[in-house]
């Protein structure tokens, strides 16, 4: 048997493990291809307002707030002694069948919010999957930095996936029925049985699985650390402001007149603007203090979302800037500085990840992201419904963008709770042995 030194079964295993951990990043950016076709379906076969469509698309971010549930089943119960092959090709098949399901069957509201429920948690489980694989990797190479390129690595990935789909979306609705969009999504989760057939993991004995006592325990004492509790509340409070993309999507839609071929190309240059961010983060600004970073990123980012208050009034045509070049020059900047603005945290929970229970402990940190967006889509909603916010009807929403971009400055104010060396990804010696 060979040993665990062996440099040729460790260059084995990184290959296979990241082509795994890109597979599933991939297959997960290109079922964006769909994601036009969800909003158009909603909006005129469904007849939903803003305010309903922000309150449909909250309930699909439900799968993703309990995801530290996926990642502890994956951690406890592994399947014929592997913790991620078996339940990357489950759930891969759950979300073909599922996208199946939303182009055959769905005529009605309800029906389209439970397939799409099946959907999310299939997408958040092999989410998690990918995410532990990450950690693992990370942590099994030794190197500080080996953190930061793994997580850019995956969320650089999903990106491209993204991209390589977000001109289609739009040009597909302008060709074929939006049900046709779905069966050729259903195809994706397809990568993710190739992605379980090739990784290798090291098969779990009984005597080695995780006892759940003890995995909850670990849990617990990994929150209650004061050097993650106080990040972890900061992201939650970043989170938690609303954003005005689904008011806006009516607006460039029934106001503006802008096509599905148009919306495609809004979405290809927003998976343009994240890729360019990851890099641009990864290459000059992994080891800025994370307070630096943040700082300059909200403020550049609150800036270049208040150009939305030009196009809303209609100021940008005195600027002679047609209404296509300014949506996509701001969209652009806006989702850019955003990538920025996350990948410190992201870098920062894949370092302090315990040994065995990776998936469970990134889950719970990424859990917390993705109540912060369950909240933020509850408040947008609210805010279109308060400020008479309708499919026909945005006389008050240049109020609602500038509430939102005020609203986009406050978590600067709560800088305190994050340590300048969170950019950094440094452990204290003693909160990493009560960790382990």
């Amino acid at each position: 048997m060979a040993k665990e030194t062996d440099p040729l079964l460790k260059l084995q295993s990184w290959n296979s493990t990241h082509a795994v951990i890109c597979l599933v990043a991939i297959s997960l950016g290109v079922m964006g291809l769909a994601d036009l076709a969800l909003n158009y379906l909603y909006k005129d076969d469904f007849g939903l307002s803003p305010a309903q469509l922000s309150m449909m698309s909250s309930v699909g971010l439900i799968p993703w707030i309990i995801k530290p549930v996926w990642g502890f089943i994956s951690d406890c119960f592994p399947i014929g002694g592997r913790r991620r092959a078996p339940y990357l090709a489950l759930f891969g098949a759950v979300g073909a069948l599922s996208w199946v399901l939303m182009g055959s069957i769905v005529t009605k509201p309800w029906q389209a919010l439970l397939v799409m429920l099946c959907v999310q948690i299939a997408s958040a489980f092999c989410n998690v999957i990918g995410e532990a694989l990450m950690v693992e990797q990370s942590q099994d190479s030794g190197l500080p930095e080996q953190a930061s390129k793994n997580v850019s690595l995956f969320f650089g990935v999903r990106s491209v996936g993204v991209l390589l789909t977000a001109y289609t979306s739009g040009l597909l609705l302008q060709l074929v029925r939006k049900q046709t969009v779905f069966y050729i999504t259903a195809t994706f989760p397809v990568l993710l049985f190739l992605a379980s057939a090739l990784l290798n993991e090291r098969r779990v004995e009984v005597v080695d699985r995780p006892k759940v006592g003890n995995q909850l325990r670990q849990i617990v004492a990994f929150v209650k650390t004061p050097s993650i509790c106080a990040p972890i509340g900061f992201v939650f409070l970043f989170m938690v402001i609303p954003t005005t993309s689904d008011a806006m999507f009516f607006f460039y839609t029934n106001k503006l007149g802008f096509e599905p071929e148009f919306m495609g190309r809004l979405k290809m240059a927003s998976g343009l603007a994240s890729v360019i961010g990851i890099y641009s983060y990864n290459r000059w600004l992994k080891t800025v203090p994370f307070q630096t970073v943040f700082l300059w990123s909200s403020l550049i980012c609150a800036l270049a979302s208040s150009s939305q208050l030009l196009l809303v009034l209609r100021l940008n045509h005195y600027l002679y800037l047609p209404d296509s070049i300014f949506c996509l020059v701001s969209g652009f900047l806006v989702q850019a500085i955003g990538e920025m603005n996350a990948l410190p945290v992201l870098v920062l929970c894949c370092r302090l990840c315990p040994k065995n229970i990776e998936g469970s402990m990134y889950a719970l940190l990424m859990s917390t992201m993705n109540l912060g967006n369950l909240v933020s889509s509850q408040l947008a909603a609210l805010l279109t419904w308060a400020f008479g916010i309708t499919e026909t009807h945005f006389g008050m929403l240049w109020v609602y963008v500038l509430l939102t971009n005020v609203l986009l400055l406050l978590p600067v104010l709560c800088l305190w709770m994050v340590p300048d060396t969170l950019g950094e990804g440094k452990k204290e010696k003693g909160e990493e042995e009560e960790l382990v």
